[in-house]
């Protein structure tokens, strides 16, 4: 079994400075939670660990601003592939569910949130922000990859004789939670409304005290570290599943979190999400970093 831990991330130094914050004390100022997942059940042809690897995540909240964090074998801007219809396969958009339902009865009902975040994807959504009342749809047809988390995890399994896992949840939560048998759906198709436009692509976090290399089990060698903050004023607050797929869906990564409506949030506590009655009880112990 995997550790699953969740992380955070943090804010631009620039603007902690003006406010008279040295990068030391920048670095304090965040409550880091990490997830980590299985540094191999990164598909690539008839391997795993190479270019689709995600090792983890983190996020961390300041004020009303979330910082996110990925740590992948995945280059910024996604991995040319002939395979793709575009010659690309990048990142899918990120999913955000407060409502205690499954994805796809969040979906209908309303519920769900995501954040395009990656330029140039397959994202019905053109411009990077946050959406509200969003649709999801597949777009691993187009991108050589997997239609199903079934069919993803059989070849995961065929290669390593290990089941894959996607973060804060195992591979049976995870096909509970978004569905066994696909699609797997990984970008906005539609939305209601834009909650947000303010999101920010983050390529460095070398002076924010980001550090996966010591709260995650296995950190790529080659592993790139990047990432996005945006505005959660809009957003509900409380307990939330967020989950990233490759646009291929050959990794996907899930963070069972909590967003707190204070400005300043205390130490990470333990959360619980209980899904559609499923009994899926996904209690993940936080572990922090001041």
């Amino acid at each position: 079994m995997f550790s699953l831990k969740k992380i955070a991330l943090t804010t631009a130094s620039s603007a902690l400075i003006a406010l008279g914050l040295g990068v030391t004390e920048a670095a304090q100022a965040f409550s880091w939670k990490y997830t980590a997942d299985n540094h191999a059940d990164g598909v690539t042809g008839r391997r795993v660990g190479k270019g689709y690897e995600i090792f983890g995540t983190a996020y961390a909240q300041k004020g009303n601003r979330l910082y996110v964090g990925i740590n992948s074998n995945m280059v910024e801007g996604g991995n040319r592939h002939g395979g793709a219809e575009d010659k690309n396969i990048n990142y899918g958009d990120f999913f955000f569910n407060f409502s205690g339902k499954n994805f796809n009865q969040a979906m209908a009902d309303g519920d769900l949130f995501a954040v395009k975040f990656a330029e140039g994807n397959d994202s019905g959504a053109t411009e990077l922000g946050v959406y509200g009342g969003v649709q999801a749809k597949s777009v691993t047809s187009t991108n050589s990859g997997f239609s199903s988390l079934e069919k993803y995890n059989n070849r995961v399994k065929s290669i390593t004789d290990n089941d894959a896992s996607l973060g804060d949840m195992t591979i049976e939560e995870a096909k509970d939670y978004l569905g066994e048998t696909g699609p797997n759906l990984n970008v906005i198709d539609t939305y209601e409304t834009v909650v947000s436009n303010d999101v920010t692509f983050i390529n460095d976090f070398s002076e924010l005290g980001l550090d996966f290399a010591n709260n995650l089990p296995h950190v790529g060698e080659d592993a790139y570290t990047y990432g996005f903050s945006f505005d959660i004023s809009n957003l509900p607050k409380g307990d939330f599943i967020a989950h990233l797929m490759a646009e291929c869906a050959n990794d996907s990564v899930a963070i069972i979190g909590s967003l707190d409506s204070q400005d300043v949030p205390e130490p990470a506590t333990a959360a619980s999400f209980v899904v559609l009655g499923l009994g899926l009880a996904m209690r993940r112990r936080q572990r922090s970093q001041a």
